[in-house]
């Protein structure tokens, strides 16, 4: 979110699978950063993601994230498969589409304007020394 994306304060993210392994410290992180958070869950899990810090919360089995959701800076795709390709259209132009699962789509990404990356998680120990420094 913060070394490909480079959210910032102010921004609005959309966190799928936002009550998972990564997305529940990715909504915390971003909340933490100033960002307005969003995310995809069950809807056992909606007040789970709330109360990580997300200001929206949406149930993905009440209908598709893409005709109520929009205007996103970063969105960050711990799904995949067809999720990836549904979340361009709720990016704004410039946008960028992160994903962790090796989603992702170069020719989408061109048609809606915006940019696609992937990657693996990777430990930094400054970032991780930084965080606990500001939580202090």
């Amino acid at each position: 979110m913060f070394e490909v994306a480079n959210l910032q304060a102010g921004q609005k993210i959309l966190v799928h699978a936002a009550p998972g392994g990564v997305g529940h410290i990715a909504v915390q992180l971003a909340k933490w950063k100033g960002a307005y958070v969003a995310g995809t869950a069950s809807k056992r899990n909606l007040e789970f993601i709330r109360c990580l810090g997300a200001h929206e919360a949406f149930d993905y089995s009440s209908g598709q994230f893409e005709t109520a959701l929009r205007d996103f800076d970063v969105v960050l795709d711990a799904v995949g498969g067809g999720i990836s390709d549904r979340s361009y259209g709720v990016l704004k132009r410039g946008g960028i589409l992160v994903s962790i699962s090796g989603g992702g789509n170069a020719e989408k990404a061109r048609e809606y304007g915006v940019r696609q990356a992937s990657m693996l998680v990777r430990p930094d120990r400054d970032q991780l020394d930084f965080m606990a420094r500001s939580t202090s």
